[in-house]
């Protein structure tokens, strides 16, 4: 007796439950399968269903054994349980090794973006391109930007790129950010670009915060804006924005002495990694120890410190898989 068949309307809602790895070997089972995992509609499905706030992509500096070579960029995707359990581990084995022409800009809906800086006279071409690690799929194409050198500061250190998804347009933008020659102001500020709209906001510091703090940190902790800098040389405390935009929902997450964190002065480098599902654990890297520190906020405690390996995280960014395609469907 045959078996009967499910509903294709079925399958395909089954089937946008299952994470990314499983739909990528289901592919085999049939060219209609095939088909479909990277159908558009199929592709955003999966995405609203995936969970969030499992995974950090942890921009990563591979340091070489050899003298004569300099250290290199890598990526890597981590669950975040597993960071919290084992991070040197974690962070070894999830590390993907970039080219050094590349520099990591950020994460979005599974897409990473890259960007390479070519001097070509007085001009300088910026390239982009985009991953997605989950597939391991890469755009052929890239699109660049020349400006004259004469006219902006090119250096890498001087120049912001920010990636983002415009959900009214179903487009992926990138956006860079450059220094005025002309200008001698220095002022530290958050401020907010709306994708869609083209327009800037200037964003306010938490409420006690009555000047910004030198070398604050800004990124993204559960979906969060997060703030994060030393306090009066003698705290580290660190800031979620819980609701992006609105300048009250400012909450402190983190307030705590460098000499529980065992950071010493004149010099400390801090930042926030991960948190916990709760919000109870938070793992921080500490640079000038060259350690990762889980700290147990309800218990005012440090768990555990552990060495970095050869792959040293500088920055940790959200990051989810999925399927969608680094070019046009």
């Amino acid at each position: 007796m045959a078996m009967a068949q499910l509903p294709q309307d079925l399958i395909e809602e089954i089937l946008s439950w299952l994470p990314v790895k499983s739909l990528m070997r289901f592919r085999c089972v049939s060219r209609t399968w095939n088909s479909l995992i990277f159908q558009a509609h199929f592709v955003k499905l999966n995405l609203q269903r995936s969970s969030r706030n499992t995974h950090v992509l942890l921009r990563c500096q591979i340091n070489t054994v050899f003298e004569d070579m300099r250290d290199l960029p890598g990526i890597a995707p981590c669950s975040i349980c597993s960071l919290l359990e084992n991070p040197s581990s974690t962070v070894d084995n999830g590390c993907h090794q970039l080219d050094n022409r590349y520099l990591f800009i950020g994460s979005c809906n599974g897409l990473v973006c890259l960007i390479n800086m070519v001097a070509r006279g007085e001009f300088s071409e910026y390239r982009v391109w985009f991953c997605n690690l989950a597939t391991r799929i890469m755009s052929e194409d890239s699109p660049h930007l020349c400006l004259r050198t004469c006219n902006y500061k090119l250096w890498w250190y001087q120049v912001k790129c920010g990636f983002g998804y415009d959900d009214r347009s179903d487009t992926y933008k990138v956006v860079l950010v450059l220094s005025n020659i002309k200008s001698q102001n220095r002022e530290v500020r958050v401020h907010r670009l709306d994708l869609n709209k083209k327009t800037f906001k200037y964003l306010l510091m938490p409420n006690g915060l009555s000047q910004v703090p030198r070398g604050p940190e800004l990124g993204v902790l559960k979906g969060c804006l997060c703030l994060s800098h030393v306090h009066r040389r003698t705290h580290f405390v660190v800031w979620l924005m819980r609701e992006f935009g609105v300048e009250n929902s400012w909450t402190q997450l983190l307030n705590v002495t460098l000499e529980l964190l065992q950071a010493h002065l004149p010099c400390v480098i801090l930042k926030p990694l991960c948190i916990s599902e709760n919000g109870d654990v938070l793992l921080l890297a500490n640079y000038i120890s060259s350690k990762f520190i889980l700290y147990n906020k309800k218990d005012n405690r440090i768990v555990y410190t552990q060495d970095f390996n050869n792959q040293v995280p500088m920055s940790s960014h959200d990051y989810i898989q999925s399927l969608v395609l680094p070019y046009g469907n």
